[in-house]
């Protein structure tokens, strides 16, 4: 498993998909420390924020979708987390087993309310030129260019 942190290609920042910030590349478990965006479903992310905000139990399924969000559906809406601060995170592949799902799950709360933090400090113009929303179509697109880009 590998979380893709969206880039143009040769490593410049794409204004319409990124948060302000450093150039960004693929993020792979050796470097979860760097910054960047890991686009998620956003009905899944919201059910995950109302569970970690009422202290209830995360399932390992909704944190696997969190982790890996390749089998989505064309039509779900995506939403971005700033994932800048999961350096804690060593070993995507067996991070829930060896953290649990509800610290995991907590970590991508944090990301998501990281990114949304974001957009209050930005201008109007700021916020206009950054994606904060896509299709299940849209993502997937994005990730094949990504992959054919770095293959």
């Amino acid at each position: 498993i590998y979380w893709l942190i969206v880039t143009s290609s040769h490593g410049r920042v794409d204004p319409a998909t990124m948060a302000p910030g450093p150039e960004e590349a693929i993020l792979e478990e050796e470097d979860l420390g760097s910054e960047g965006l890991l686009w998620v479903p956003k009905a899944l992310i919201e059910k995950v924020t109302e569970a970690i905000k009422n202290k209830k139990e995360v399932s390992k399924d909704d944190v696997t979708q969190l982790i890996d969000s390749d089998e989505i559906a064309d039509d779900v809406v995506m939403v971005p987390c700033d994932m800048s601060d999961a350096a804690d995170i060593e070993d995507v592949d067996n991070c829930i087993e060896t953290m649990g799902a509800s610290k995991v799950a907590e970590v991508f709360v944090n990301a998501r309310t990281k990114f949304l933090d974001s957009l209050k400090s930005m201008s109007e113009e700021e916020k206009a030129s950054l994606r904060q929303e896509m299709t299940g179509a849209e993502y997937k697109e994005m990730m094949e260019e990504e992959m054919n880009a770095y293959a």
